[in-house]
């Protein structure tokens, strides 16, 4: 994807393309974030990530970027160097 400042996600086969986040956006994704790094990374129950860090869903093709990403301690495994692998479904 090239390095335009916009923000690519391939879903179903499909190419989006949104552009950079305006100011009030970026005030609330850092708000959220706060809190559940408060709630759930601080007492040890996982990890959270915020934009970008990309998602990839093994066997859809499927790959997004959140604006924030919380993985428990319990699913771990699928954080990689590069990316994260998701999991449809529960």
């Amino acid at each position: 994807m090239p390095d335009d400042g916009n923000r690519y996600e391939f879903i179903g086969g499909r190419l989006y393309v949104t552009p950079a986040p305006v100011t009030r956006h970026q005030r609330i994704s850092k708000r959220l974030m706060t809190a559940l790094m408060r709630v759930l990374e601080d007492p040890g129950h996982g990890e959270v990530f915020d934009a970008p860090f990309l998602v990839e869903f093994p066997g859809t093709g499927n790959r997004v970027q959140p604006d924030v990403l919380f993985v428990s301690n319990e699913r771990r495994e699928i954080i990689g160097e590069k990316r994260s692998a998701g999991r449809v479904g529960s």
